[in-house]
């Protein structure tokens, strides 16, 4: 029998593993699989927070709040750093690429007012937001693999 097992090649050359399951879930760049598909519209400010335990968010479920299908805010719960006791949220808030540039210009005060207008319990996560440069850009794609699992690797998601 093969061992199907894989390894992770990480920066700086060093090598970890074998694991029985890589399950690759680094978006529409992922270098793992060649470019396919297309890209959307729309994408998503990402950020990795504190989790606020006073909020009121369920710490084991995504939640989402949407104004029609144009607005969407989202609050996922993601664990702990390694090394930390402090638990951490993914909170991410959808827009357009072509907006990105006016979201920038618009300044934080701004988007903040709307984010909070639309689900007031974000407060606390975004009052750790004192910077643009603390939030990614995902663009995201629709995207199809011939074959999205292959021995000891899985791509879910937009990988």
């Amino acid at each position: 029998m093969p061992d199907d097992r894989r390894h992770l090649s990480l920066e700086g050359g060093r090598s970890v593993g074998p694991f029985d399951l890589i399950v690759d879930a680094l978006g529409t760049r992922t270098p793992l699989v060649p470019p396919c598909g297309r890209a959307l519209a729309y994408g998503a400010l990402w950020g990795t927070l504190d989790w606020p335990p006073d909020a009121g968010f369920d710490p084991a479920a995504l939640e989402q709040r949407y104004h029609r299908a144009s607005v969407m805010v989202g609050v996922l719960p993601v664990g702990r750093l390694s090394g930390s006791r402090r638990q951490q949220a993914a909170f991410f808030w959808s827009l357009r690429a072509d907006r990105l540039d006016g979201w920038r210009a618009a300044g934080l005060d701004s988007w903040k007012a709307e984010v909070v207008d639309l689900w007031p319990a974000t407060r606390p996560l975004l009052d750790q937001i004192v910077s643009p440069d603390l939030l990614t850009f995902a663009h995201y794609a629709h995207r199809t693999l011939p074959a999205p699992a292959e021995p000891g690797m899985i791509h879910v998601g937009d990988a």
